[in-house]
């Protein structure tokens, strides 16, 4: 299945199309361990990899969420957030990702816009968007992360709902930022930018048909395993100023996260 996921990888660059749902492979392996763990910007679900292997593919759905303010804000004002999975990046400065950028805006007069952006990132670069990819509130969106070796890799983004997808081959900024494929990730965030940013009622972010696959360490070929996040997890959620703001339960292939602030 690791095949089909490289060819599906090369199609969607030649023609920003795919002709059907993203699939990895769906032999399972149980790990049977869940922890808890507060954080300040991230939320979600996060798989470490077991001993002498490497995540190298993991691939999620989820439905854009309709954006509002939170519950106490004031009349006017913007928030925003994201939703993305990725390799790495828990407990290290080494991260492949990609996801969607939500915003929402209230006018003096209580007035709403709502806007979503696909983007992709390699760490320590900055997110670099997918321009002219439309995306809309209760869109199904599936996103997938591979890892062909340390230095490269595919980020894929397709639209269930229209049918369209897009997709870019990335290579490591540097060679501090090979990728070891230690953990792998299905997340909101409250991102940064100067500061975190205000964050948007997201109200909730159900990940589902979520894998992971793993092969040897070091991304060669071979067997692999593919993992899903009620398998052995460490559940985070956003905590910021002693106040949570999110709250998050995973069972089998699904990761809910839900805004509580």
């Amino acid at each position: 299945m690791k095949i089909t996921i490289k060819l599906l990888s090369k199609a969607l660059l030649a023609t920003a199309a795919l002709a059907g749902p993203i699939r990895i492979s769906r032999t399972s392996q149980s790990l049977k361990k869940i922890s808890h763990h507060d954080d300040t910007n991230w939320a979600g679900a996060v798989l470490t990899a077991p001993a002498g292997e490497s995540f190298y593919a993991i691939i999620g759905s989820f439905v854009v969420p309709e954006l509002n303010p939170p519950t106490h804000s004031g009349a006017e004002g913007e928030w925003s957030g994201s939703a993305w999975v990725g390799i790495d990046g828990w407990g290290d400065s080494k991260l492949m990702q990609a996801g969607i950028a939500w915003n929402v805006y209230a006018d003096k007069n209580g007035n709403l816009t709502r806007s979503y952006q696909a983007w992709h990132e390699w760490l320590p670069n900055g997110a670099t968007n997918f321009d002219g990819f439309e995306i809309n509130a209760g869109d199904m969106i599936t996103v997938l992360v591979e890892a062909n070796s340390a230095s490269s890799g595919w980020c894929i983004i397709q639209n269930e709902s229209t049918n369209l997808g897009v997709g870019i081959k990335m290579a490591a900024p540097n060679n501090a930022s090979f990728i070891v494929g230690k953990t792998a990730e299905w997340i909101v965030e409250d991102f940064q930018s100067g500061g975190f940013v205000p964050f948007a009622n997201f109200l909730k972010v159900e990940w589902t048909n979520c894998k992971a696959d793993s092969g040897p360490a070091g991304f060669t070929d071979g067997s692999t395993s593919s993992f899903s996040p009620g398998d052995s997890t460490t559940l985070v959620d956003i905590s910021q100023k002693g106040v949570s703001m999110t709250s998050t339960v995973t069972s089998g292939n699904n990761v809910t996260i839900m805004y509580i602030a």
